[in-house]
């Protein structure tokens, strides 16, 4: 049978964000012996004994889900089934989907001088749609500018200019090859400068 006619799947399946770009499934029990040949005797021998603890998580999903500007949603989706054979705390639940995801805190409720490094991270991770661009382009839903990207065969090289919503800069900065090089240069929301990074080949230096 396939995992489409699978309704215990389907069950666990329902708990994950519609939309996913990267999806890795393990139904636990069903793999457990299949990982026999894979592994060194003494190894296996440690596994094996710990079988109940370890089938007891019998769906395991990793989602990473796409969310607005090429940013990634990471979701680690667990079903835990307390019937099993292993001494664990019992619950009014014979089999208990969780999710564990990154707790959301409200951006707005941070400083800037806080946050800017955050995002400086985030920066790296904005995925390019088109590699046969030259320029990339991300806006804010009301149709601001947010991001302004340089790009050589599908990388982030050039120029780097972000924006807030209200359209003063955010950074201004170089990437050479993917990375961050040169002078960053970051601001506040007033427009006002806030302090300059200098990088060399993705490295912060001192």
């Amino acid at each position: 049978a396939t995992l489409s006619e699978d309704q215990e799947f389907l069950s666990h399946y329902a708990n994950l964000e519609d939309k996913t770009s990267v999806y890795a499934y393990v139904n636990m029990p069903g793999l457990f012996d299949d990982l026999k040949p894979l592994m060194e005797p003494e190894d296996w021998k440690d596994m094996k004994a710990n079988k109940e603890y370890i089938t007891c998580f019998e769906r395991v999903s990793l989602q990473l889900a796409p969310e607005d500007e090429g940013i990634f949603n990471t979701g680690l989706y667990v079903r835990f089934n307390t019937n099993a054979n292993a001494p664990v705390a019992k619950s009014p639940s014979s089999s208990l989907p969780a999710e564990i995801q990154t707790p959301e805190i409200s951006e707005s409720t941070i400083p800037w001088e806080d946050l800017y490094k955050k995002e400086l991270e985030e920066v790296d991770r904005i995925i390019i749609p088109d590699l046969t661009l030259s320029e990339h382009q991300i806006h804010y839903e009301s149709g601001q500018l947010k991001y302004e990207i340089s790009l050589k065969n599908g990388w982030k090289h050039g120029r780097f200019e972000s924006y807030f919503e209200n359209g003063s800069p955010q950074f201004k900065g170089k990437y050479k090859d993917d990375k961050k090089d040169g002078t960053w240069r970051i601001y506040r929301e007033d427009g006002e400068l806030l302090t300059k990074i200098k990088y060399d080949g993705g490295v912060v230096e001192e």
